[in-house]
């Protein structure tokens, strides 16, 4: 199925402000102040295309150079993504544009919370996490509603801060027009002293050129950029790794199926590319260590844990068109 996205790729050029300039791990400067997105961004690898051809949301499916169908899962999930050079170009595919746009809800958040009672995440989350709830209560929600209308957008959050940790559930609606309609929701736990966190995504897109559902799990630290990943759409079965993102001679290891991939940190497109499959017996010393956390991880079962492109995995809160996805 093509991944490409035109309600995706075009939605946020309304709704973006101004931002100053970041900085990734590597020096690379990008155009955001937007603090979640520049910590997942030092956490997981950040894969940058081949040459200076056009990104994901025109590219990757016709035009890769990665063929191997895992290697590609991996390319699609953690695609790199800058603003404003890849707006219009990487869609949410992409964990790194899911969380340019997360970071900025989180942001957000505080501006129109108001003081609730503890929220338990399970008990008001429009999409069902099941054993990947975090277990967190909130004491303060809100939403920026979208009306009665069919196409638009809107957004809910419930967050709490205890020092320096923040944990939030957020969900959001994008529908600019009637391409089509995508819906989302996202869990975060950031401890900004120490750089741990922990992210759980779920979304589902129904256009007219294409629909597709996305879920992912990360966990790490954006100092170490030691990770682990479980990811799955509606049309792969899904890939699990962990290691270390980014440093000279540092490694990350890769499973789909009882497949391994051992990847050098820093790795592009092209060095996807070239990347092969080996056994359990045949791992690379250089990701080894890694063999016991990969094989610990549960991949996701595309069939079942993914959401329905019918976006109805995510009805079950209480207000939002087409479905109930906004919590208050």
């Amino acid at each position: 199925m093509n991944h490409r996205m035109p309600i995706v790729a075009l939605l946020c050029f309304s709704i973006l402000a101004t931002w100053g300039c970041a900085k990734k791990g590597d020096g690379t400067e990008t155009t955001m102040d937007n603090a979640l997105y520049s910590a997942i961004r030092n956490t997981t690898p950040a894969f940058r295309p081949a040459g200076t051809a056009v990104l994901l949301g025109s590219k990757n499916q016709l035009g890769s150079v990665i063929k191997d169908d895992a290697m590609l899962s991996a390319y699609k999930t953690l695609q790199d993504f800058k603003h404003p050079e890849d707006e219009g170009k990487v869609d949410t595919t992409s964990i790194h544009k899911v969380m340019y746009e997360a970071g900025r809800y989180l942001d957000d958040a505080p501006s129109y919370c108001t003081t609730k009672a503890d929220l338990l995440d399970s008990a008001i989350s429009p999409f069902a996490f099941g054993a990947d709830f975090l277990g967190h209560t909130y004491n303060c929600g809100g939403t920026v509603a979208e009306g009665s209308r069919q196409y638009g957008y809107g957004q809910s959050a419930a967050y709490q801060v205890t020092g320096n940790i923040k944990h939030a559930l957020l969900t959001y609606k994008w529908a600019p027009d009637s391409s089509g309609t995508a819906v989302g929701a996202f869990q975060v736990s950031w401890d900004t002293g120490t750089n741990d966190l922990t992210i759980n995504f779920a979304q589902s897109v129904k256009g007219d050129s294409s629909t597709f559902g996305l879920r992912t799990w990360i966990s790490g630290n954006s100092t170490t950029h030691t990770f682990s990943i479980r990811t799955a759409s509606s049309t792969n079965a899904g890939i699990v790794g962990a290691g270390v993102s980014q440093g000279t001679g540092k490694y990350f290891l890769i499973k789909s199926g009882t497949s391994y991939y051992c990847i050098p940190a820093g790795s592009d497109e092209t060095a996807l590319a070239a990347i092969t499959s080996t056994t359990a017996a045949n791992i690379s010393a250089n990701c080894a260590e890694f063999k016991t956390a990969v094989d610990a991880l549960v991949p996701y079962n595309y069939m079942t844990d993914v959401p329905k492109i019918d976006l109805t995995d995510f009805d079950h809160a209480v207000a939002g068109t087409p479905v109930k996805y906004l919590m208050f």
